[in-house]
């Protein structure tokens, strides 16, 4: 079945409500999951914006670029989303009840180890022992390059961007506001260049 990003949401959503199972969350309202299901989004045809509900363009874009960027302040954020200096973005609930527990800086109202830095500054230890800083977008957008230059290369299999860093998240100093959890898999096909 071949079906468009919207018409999978909307599956996905029925999928989820017959099937799915009701768990407790961290913000007390409870969730309803259903394990291993997702969404495969052909980019070339365009950007997968749903239209089922309301969609504010401003705010979604600003924290996209917010996200590349690597920051992760809400000042920032606020600046990338053309919000005046104090206002409330969707960040700034999390900030506010973890910025005590989370060893997070208030001054700049730091969000602390989530998504733009995980993708712009996961650290990691090499064999070695010492810490080593990696830029998964660099990364990917080099490896894009060499997979379109050569399709046999080694990494066109292997282009994937995760925002869940397992020492961050498990033992680590749990130094964020709230867990980050997205892969994006990425997969390149050279016959459509």
């Amino acid at each position: 079945m071949n079906l468009g990003y919207e018409e999978q949401y909307l599956q996905l959503l029925c999928e989820i409500m017959t099937k799915g199972t009701d768990i407790p969350d961290r913000t007390g309202t409870g969730c309803r999951s259903l394990f291993g299901e997702g969404i495969r989004v052909d980019l070339s045809k365009g950007f997968p914006l749903l239209t089922t509900k309301k969609m504010f363009y401003k705010n979604i874009f600003g924290e996209l670029l917010w996200f590349l960027s690597g920051n992760s302040d809400l000042e920032t954020l606020r600046h990338y989303q053309n919000k005046e200096v104090d206002a409330h973005t969707i960040w700034s609930d999390d900030f506010e009840k973890y910025k005590e527990s989370a060893e997070i800086s208030t001054e700049w109202e730091e969000l602390g180890r989530i998504y733009g830095y995980q993708l712009r500054t996961t650290q990691q230890v090499s064999p070695d022992g010492s810490i080593v800083v990696h830029d998964q977008l660099t990364t990917l957008i080099d490896n894009i390059k060499a997979v379109k230059g050569d399709p046999n290369h080694p990494m066109a299999r292997r282009l994937i961007c995760t925002f869940w860093n397992p020492y961050d998240h498990t033992i680590g100093d749990k130094k964020m506001v709230c867990i980050t959890c997205v892969p994006y898999r990425f997969s390149m096909s050279c016959t459509r260049w």
